[in-house]
């Protein structure tokens, strides 16, 4: 039975426009984020699950919980793992009472059994049992009850795993496959943002027009797998897949075909009704196994989504090479006045140049109706290196300036 959708007026927002809006809502609240509530967001709309790698203390579960909270209707579970949870703490305790009637069942209510958005911290400290039941979930969106019971059919759109680590051994390797988004979430880079964090209080704002599960789920079943994949974007994959195999880089047949719904949910996102290659930056956080690889497939990204960016990924790689010949000043506890001259004959002519490099780049760029996504991710770097260099090495407060 298809679910009716309530009428569009002129004051409610389209769901796409909803969801952008809902994403600059919790981006204010939640610094340095925005590109993991993106992340999150085309995860729900492809339907589809993500993992979200990073030490504790950086928001994890607690961005997740307040995007649900966002999406009226919409039920939550969240539980943390470990090596002796029993898989009824996550799909249902047995029932005592009928037990003691002679009657053998689960208390399926309230779990993730029934919850529509599922978050799991520490999935891979999961033991075997746990593991095997979360398999069947994820893929197939359904539980076996332990007391043989036909399998419950489970209406869960995206699990958001957490981990500080990555898997080891082979049993997690298949699970970790099964987590299609692959996010890391660091502590807070810029001095700014920090000091914003101690001062903030309070939870993030409420949507002014909040949207439905039934409105997300029906975006998600019939609205998504409508956008149209045009053959140059498939073109690019097939590039792509082979230039990042010749670099020792290999995704699962799986991976590559699941993405492309990743894809789609990007594009509606943004309100398009086709696939570009931009959409394909989603990628960046699907197509590595270990940390290490992700500069190789994002500069191979680069050159599909912006060909001809190759300026732009040596900048990028320039601001890199920068931070870390700061982080070694800083590690060896380099003198101030070191520093301050290191900053200012050094490193800020070198961002300045690249600024100005970047400008030009940009604007050529829109002349031939390009994308500019190559060059807004070295901006970005740029940007955050030399902020940086002024709160870091200038010891100047950058809220000040």
């Amino acid at each position: 039975m298809t679910a009716t959708m309530p009428p569009t007026t002129a004051a409610t927002p389209t769901v796409p426009i909803r969801l952008q809006n809902l994403n600059s809502d919790l981006a204010a609240h939640f610094y340095e984020r925005t590109e993991v509530l993106r992340a999150a967001t085309i995860t729900l709309l492809a339907g589809k699950h993500m993992l979200m790698l990073g030490p504790p203390g950086t928001a994890k579960s607690d961005l997740i919980r307040e995007l649900t909270a966002r999406i009226d209707q919409a039920r939550y579970f969240e539980t943390l793992m470990s090596p002796f949870a029993d898989p009824t703490a996550m799909f249902g305790p047995i029932d005592v009472a009928a037990l003691q009637q002679g009657e053998y069942k689960q208390l399926l209510s309230g779990r993730a059994t029934d919850a529509d958005i599922v978050f799991i911290d520490e999935i891979f400290k999961s033991g075997d049992g746990a593991l095997q039941a979360l398999l069947t979930y994820l893929n197939e969106r359904k539980y076996h009850p332990l007391n043989g019971e036909p399998p419950k059919d489970c209406p869960v759109l995206s699990v958001f795993a957490a981990s500080n680590e990555l898997p080891q051994g082979e049993a997690l390797n298949a699970f970790f496959d099964r987590l299609l988004v692959r996010i890391e979430v660091d502590y807070l880079h810029d001095t700014t943002n920090f000091t914003g964090l101690l001062r903030s209080s309070g939870p993030a704002p409420a949507s002014q027009f909040p949207l439905t599960i039934t409105e997300l789920n029906h975006a998600v079943r019939h609205e998504v797998p409508q956008i149209s994949v045009p053959d140059p974007v498939i073109n690019a994959y097939v590039e792509l897949r082979a230039e990042l195999k010749e670099d020792g880089i290999v995704a699962s047949d799986r991976r590559w075909k699941q993405s492309i719904r990743l894809l789609q949910a990007s594009a509606y996102l943004d309100g398009r009704t086709g696939v570009t290659r931009d959409d394909m930056q989603i990628l960046d956080h699907v197509l590595w196994t270990e940390p290490p690889q992700r500069p190789t497939v994002a500069r191979a990204l680069i050159n599909k989504i912006s060909p001809g960016s190759a300026e732009a990924v040596e900048i990028m790689d320039a601001m890199a090479a920068l931070e870390r010949e700061l982080d070694d000043l800083l590690k060896n506890q380099t003198a101030e006045d070191t520093l301050r001259t290191w900053a200012a004959s050094e490193s800020l002519p070198k961002c300045k140049n690249a600024e100005t490099k970047l400008n030009t780049l940009r604007q050529n760029a829109q002349a031939k109706a390009l994308s500019t996504k190559a060059i807004d991710q070295a901006e970005a770097a740029r940007s955050r290196f030399a902020n940086r260099v002024v709160s870091e090495a200038l010891g100047m407060n950058m809220a000040a300036i």
